[in-house]
């Protein structure tokens, strides 16, 4: 009875366990949890990636980012223009990944956008993105197609 328990257990586990690890990244304190582009179909060339930065270490900073899936890539957050009006703009100095802290990448703050796509970018497909650390260098990630969840940079943990 107990090697049947067991085993019911520990099915059910595999059966729940979420996927952890499975499509995060790290790179010394670093981790890359789970990073997406946003599906497009041409004539579209720009998308948007989002993922989220955990730190278990000191300080950091995430200067840039590249793809060889886009002619360029750049860091962007949403802010209040005139009027009230919310308006995407190019975060030109970089962002502060604080000691022991996360930063999350989602629809409506902070995101990538990448210009000049040459491909469509379809659910399922993986973009190669380059992330570069002022400290810990650059972190080489699979966004995979994913549309993003209005509440963050798709499922969750």
């Amino acid at each position: 009875m107990k090697t049947v328990l067991g085993a019911l257990i520990a099915a059910f586990v595999l059966l729940i366990a979420p996927t952890a690890g499975a499509h995060d990244y790290t790179k010394g304190a670093l981790t890359i949890d789970h990073p997406i582009v946003a599906p497009i179909n041409p004539p579209r060339t720009v998308t948007a990636g989002y993922f989220t930065i955990r730190n278990n270490g000191g300080r950091d900073r995430l200067v840039s980012a590249s793809s060889p899936a886009a002619k360029t890539v750049e860091i962007h957050t949403h802010r209040k223009g005139k009027g009230g009006m919310m308006r995407m703009e190019m975060v030109k100095t970089g962002v502060d990944v604080a000691a022991k802290g996360e930063v999350a990448f989602k629809p409506g703050g902070l995101h990538l956008m990448l210009f000049g796509v040459s491909a469509a970018i379809k659910a399922g497909d993986a973009v190669p993105v380059t992330l570069v650390f002022e400290k810990a260098g650059a972190i080489e990630v699979m966004a995979m197609g994913e549309q993003p969840s209005l509440s963050g940079a798709g499922h969750k943990h």
